[in-house]
């Protein structure tokens, strides 16, 4: 059996969270915004209302999917001055999410809960130090499950 730690004081990271959901909310009201749009004013079906939205919105301009008229440009400039700092702003905090190491800090920690859940039978070991230590070896000799709590890093 292997030692495992487990530090409760870094176990939620809820800023991360919510600047995740706060981006991902970000990013839905424009699509949403453009897609009922185009929808209403060029009476375009959802799929190439949606497609017309990201290629937009995102700024990657394969052109447009249906001919737009005289409203529909204007509203897609509107889409797009409205919505770049909005999509930029978003696509920011992902990528630093992502790049950070947020994502697989938040992964590692949503495993370790896993693991805690599953436990049964064990032992909560509170403190790493001397007895602490001297406690884990004694109940890995005797194959008992055991979980450090450890407030240091």
């Amino acid at each position: 059996m292997s030692r495992k730690y487990f530090n409760l004081a870094t176990l939620e990271n809820i800023s991360t969270k919510s600047k995740i959901a706060s981006a991902t909310g970000l990013l839905m009201i424009p699509i949403s915004f453009g897609v009922v749009g185009y929808m209403i004013i060029e009476g375009a079906s959802f799929l190439d209302s949606l497609f017309m939205t990201i290629t937009t919105i995102t700024t990657v301009g394969y052109g447009e999917v249906f001919p737009l008229s005289a409203s529909g440009r204007i509203f897609t400039i509107f889409l797009i001055v409205g919505n770049l700092g909005i999509f930029a702003y978003a696509l920011t905090l992902i990528t630093r999410f992502l790049v950070e190491g947020n994502f697989f800090y938040q992964l590692r920690i949503k495993r370790m809960k896993d693991k805690l859940k599953k436990l049964e039978a064990h032992v909560i070991v509170c403190g790493f130090g001397r007895n602490g230590q001297a406690a884990c070896d004694m109940l890995k000799k005797h194959a008992i499950p055991y979980v450090i709590i450890e407030n240091r890093k």
